[in-house]
Formats: structure tokens, C-alpha cells, sequence
């Protein structure tokens, strides 16, 4: 790189720690971009404790950088970061990941930080992950979905359908014999929406999540898409979230109920239109965001696509002693070492899993 070029990778590194809507961009159409590295991930984690702090540096390869979410720990002078799918990157190069590394190295010398974890969507098997252990990462217990699904929607409408499942299809066609209806709402449909959900934790016995502040958040940038399903009678049955990054789509939040004639075909019709609607609008693709648990998988295979699993995640050491001292205090507290902070997969599960699975999925 040229003294000219290198300016200007550095300016253009500062910038993307400054400008929020400039860090919004990069992760949009940064390949393995997602949306809990966009702003309106910080917006949801903050009146939680939650402080984002952008870490961006560059290199000969390109720009490299990650939204960490930053927490003081109670009683001890540290803190520690959580880069949920980051860092983001032109390139995961050796070099770059040098250079990611020694930015979070001097960011957790200025700012006490025990250890930062990152778990980018980069592709299990791939040489990334022997990048991020040479820079001297170690492996890291999963914290977002290790495996996915997603459906390309470059295809057509006729090719996605013939890529459902017979089973699938036929409860869409059954949803739509029995009157069922799916339609995009805004605000008006959060106390429906609200509803499902608490009736899902109620059911599953998950944490409740805010999901009309996740909402809002996303649907502040016009990155958010509410999809309410209603039976003959006109009764809100299921809903999702869908949040936008780029030209990908994801599901991030749903909730449903189980009564009534439509209850066997519950999910189904939504989800088809939910896929419908993003092609549509012209997104390339439709993310499920998240397949671990078997049954979740098996539901979500029906809807086609391709399933991907990732490298997983790595945790960056930066002070031996605070990171003791915070295992310790978890452990005097009964914490468990997960940070429960996956904003989509209990949720996810409790709608398609035994209350059991369930119950066993929000807990991990």
C-alpha cells in the first residue's frame, strides 16, 4: 500500500469508528456483514448496561473492525466485550486479523477490558479460524447459532415453492382453505405482537425479550418488516420480525398461539410470505438465523434453502487477572459462563420445540 493509500485507509478507518450511519453502510455491504454488528443492535443492548464502542482499524488487506458491546463488571474495576458476528471485514486475511487483533489489544489496555469475543459468520473449515488462534485467540464457547438456513431468492417464485416441502406446501395450501391471512403492520400491530410473544414465553418458559424496542429500533432505519398472521375470525395467530442488513433479510424475533381451527398450520403460511415479500422488495436472501436444535432444523428445512455452519467463536484475552476474577464472581453468583444476550433463538425455539427442548434452549 502506498503512504497515500495508507492515509487514506486510515481515515477511512476513523471514520467508520466516528459515523454511525458510515459503520451502517460497511456492515451492510461487507460480505459477512450482519445485523447485530448495525447500530440498532446497540440501541437495544443499551438501556441494558450495554456501551458500543466501534474497534476499526485497516490493513494492506482492506478495513477490518467490529461493534463491541462493552459491560463494567459489578464490584471489580474491569469490564468486558462482546462483538456478536464481528468483526466485519474487507478481507480475513492473516494480516488483517494482525491488525484487528493489536486494535483490540490497545482499545482493552485504555479501557480495562478482561477479554473481548467475537464470532464472525465465517464458514466452519475454512483457514480464518487458524488466523484468529495464531493471533492468539482461543476458541470460545458459541454464544449465537452455530448453523442456519437460508433460502437464495434470486430463483423464482415457482423454483422457491417446488423447494418447499410436500408437507410444507400442502399446510401453506391448507392455511389459505381455512381462511388464514398474512399481512404487514406497523405500529398498530406491537400489541399483537406483544401478545404472542408473552404467550410463547409463557408456553416455553423463555425470557421475555422487548421486542417492540427491537422493533423500533430496526424500523427507525426502515430496516424492519412486522408480518402479523390472522385466522377467519380475524385473531393475530403468529408474527414475525424481520430486520434487514444490505440485501439479506432475517428473521429475528417470532411468536405464536395454538388454538383454533387454523392450529395445525400455524407458521406456515407466514413464513412463505414472509420469503415472498423480502423477494419481492428485492433482497437476495432469506436468513432463518439459526438451526442447532434438531426439531428447529427439521422445521426450517422444509422451507428450502441451504443450511451453513460457522467456525464459532473466539475470545481474546486481554487480562489474565480480571478475567479470573470475573469467573470467579459468576461462579459465586451462580452466572452461567454464556452471556444470555442471543437476542433471536429462544424465541425461535419455543415456537417449534417441546416445551422441554425448549426450556433447556433459553437456559444455554
Amino acid at each position: 500500500m502506498t503512504e497515500s493509500g495508507a492515509t487514506g485507509a486510515t481515515s477511512d478507518a476513523v471514520r467508520l469508528r466516528d459515523d454511525g450511519a458510515a459503520w451502517d453502510e460497511f456492515v451492510a455491504t461487507a460480505e459477512l456483514g450482519h445485523f447485530i454488528q448495525l447500530s440498532a443492535w446497540a440501541d437495544i443492548l443499551a438501556p441494558r448496561g450495554w456501551e458500543p464502542l466501534r474497534i476499526v482499524t485497516s490493513s494492506a488487506d482492506g478495513r477490518i473492525g467490529a461493534q463491541v458491546m462493552l459491560r463494567r463488571m459489578r464490584l471489580l474495576p474491569w469490564a468486558y466485550g462482546y462483538a456478536w458476528r464481528g468483526p466485519v471485514a474487507d478481507s480475513y486475511s492473516a494480516v488483517a486479523i494482525d491488525a484487528f487483533t493489536a486494535a483490540v489489544r490497545a482499545e482493552a489496555t485504555r479501557r480495562r477490558l478482561t477479554h473481548v469475543y467475537v464470532d464472525p459468520e465465517l464458514p466452519a473449515g475454512g483457514p480464518e479460524a487458524g488466523r484468529f488462534l495464531r493471533a492468539g485467540w482461543r476458541r470460545a464457547r458459541g454464544i449465537q447459532p452455530s448453523k442456519t438456513r437460508v433460502v437464495d431468492l434470486g430463483a423464482t417464485e415457482k423454483e422457491l415453492w417446488s423447494g418447499l416441502s410436500s408437507s410444507c406446501r400442502n399446510r401453506v395450501n391448507k392455511s389459505r382453505r381455512l381462511g388464514v391471512t398474512v399481512s404487514v403492520v406497523g405500529e398498530e400491530g406491537l400489541a399483537d405482537f406483544e401478545r404472542l410473544h408473552d404467550a410463547t414465553v409463557a408456553r416455553a418458559g423463555i425470557r421475555r425479550r422487548d421486542v417492540v424496542a427491537a422493533y423500533r429500533a430496526f424500523a427507525a432505519r426502515d430496516a424492519a418488516v412486522l408480518l402479523l398472521e390472522r385466522d377467519a375470525e380475524g385473531n393475530a395467530i403468529a408474527a414475525i420480525l424481520d430486520v434487514v442488513c444490505g440485501r439479506r433479510v432475517y428473521e429475528l424475533y417470532n411468536g405464536s398461539i395454538r388454538e383454533g381451527p387454523a392450529a395445525s398450520v400455524v407458521n406456515y403460511q407466514i413464513h412463505w410470505q414472509a420469503m415472498m415479500g423480502a423477494r419481492e422488495r428485492g433482497f437476495a436472501s432469506y436468513d432463518f438465523f439459526g438451526t442447532d436444535l434438531p426439531n428447529l432444523a427439521t422445521f426450517k428445512q422444509q422451507f428450502g434453502g441451504e443450511e451453513r455452519e460457522f467456525a464459532g467463536g473466539f475470545e481474546l484475552v486481554t487480562s489474565w487477572a480480571g478475567r479470573l476474577a470475573l469467573a470467579v464472581l459468576r461462579r459465586a453468583r451462580g452466572f452461567t459462563t454464556r452471556q444470555p444476550v442471543n437476542e433471536s433463538s429462544a424465541e425461535t425455539h419455543a415456537n417449534f420445540l417441546p416445551k422441554s427442548e425448549a426450556m433447556r434452549s433459553s437456559r444455554a
